[in-house]
């Protein structure tokens, strides 16, 4: 199955222990676990309190960054990255993605105190304005 053509499910969860948001794509005939950090939501989505421990924020911002989200894991499991039947999307893999792209998977960056979206053209993701 092309990473493309991979579907991920609604069900979304923030794990403590771990300090991710979990969230399930399906490959084939099996479920895959799909993690992205606090941390990597945090310094590619913004969000306020995600950085700071609020678990719901993190979730907030994972739902409004979902799109995205999911195309960094899918671009992660073109890399083979769910051999181990687990995808951790780390801060690192987020830029990785971006810059395998050719620019920016949905990523904004601060300057100046402002919020630049960077999106592009040939991508679909959408994104919302960080809060």
């Amino acid at each position: 199955m092309r990473a493309a053509d991979i579907p991920f499910d609604e069900a979304r969860s923030f794990v403590e222990a771990v300090q991710s948001v979990l969230f399930f794509a399906r490959v084939g005939d099996r479920t895959v676990r799909c993690y992205i950090t606090r941390d990597a939501l945090a310094a590619c989505f913004g969000g306020a309190g995600t950085a700071d421990g609020h678990a719901s924020a993190s979730l907030e911002t994972f739902d409004r960054n979902v799109e995205c989200i999911h195309e960094i894991a899918r671009h992660s499991m073109d890399r083979g990255a769910a051999a181990g039947h687990a995808v951790v999307i780390t801060t690192k893999d987020a830029f990785r993605a971006m810059v395998a792209a050719g620019g920016c998977i949905c990523l904004r960056m601060r300057k100046g105190g402002e919020w630049l979206r960077l999106d592009p053209p040939s991508l679909s993701c959408s994104t919302s304005e960080p809060t």
